[in-house]
């Protein structure tokens, strides 16, 4: 037998606040940016990144987390050439900031993805 679910508000067991996620865990910032415009395409918790030059990117986040062990997953593409041979390095700079650097297959900064992400679990402070 197949069931329908339909929801217009998700709340707790007594209706004033949100239900409360148990032992599960969800993404609390993700940036999606194209570097060679300097645009946020999209994003949750990202309120603005900055271009440090030679590659780099500071993103700021909206929302601070309560500690800087959090997990980063990052991703990049470029639409002209072979895609696979991007590297992303992202770092921790604080509780509202990352940091990420990219390069190529030869080892240097490159400056022109257009498809670079970056998600982050932890706990937000």
């Amino acid at each position: 037998m197949t069931s329908e679910l339909r929801v217009t508000t998700l709340s707790n067991a007594t209706g004033d606040g949100p239900a409360t996620l148990t032992k599960q865990s969800a993404a609390k910032a993700w940036c999606a940016w194209d570097n060679d415009t300097n645009d946020i395409n999209d994003s949750l918790n990202y309120s603005s990144f900055t271009d440090d030059g030679s590659a780099n990117r500071t993103l700021t986040m909206t929302n601070s987390f309560g500690s800087t062990n959090i997990c980063l997953a990052s991703s990049v593409g470029a639409v002209a050439g072979n895609p696979s041979n991007r590297n992303h390095a992202c770092t921790v700079e604080s509780t509202s900031s990352t940091k990420s650097e990219f390069y190529d297959a030869a080892n240097s900064q490159v400056d022109n993805d257009d498809f670079c992400g970056i998600t982050v679990h932890g706990d937000l402070a």
